[in-house]
């Protein structure tokens, strides 16, 4: 299993983030609003990407 930390970074990150998430990846999707929809194999984080231990 692979994983990634995603920036949504609007409407890319997200579909960048679905995309990896229909190849097999599990991820981190982090955004400063609040978390969009649940699924399977994705984990939401409300922070900055830019502050790397909230994202750790």
């Amino acid at each position: 299993m692979q994983r990634c930390v995603f920036a949504d970074a609007c409407q890319v990150g997200t579909k960048l983030a679905h995309e990896l998430l229909d190849q097999g990846f599990r991820g981190r999707l982090v955004r400063r609003g609040p978390a969009g929809p649940a699924r399977e194999g994705l984990t939401w984080m409300s922070g900055d990407v830019l502050d790397a231990p909230a994202v750790a």
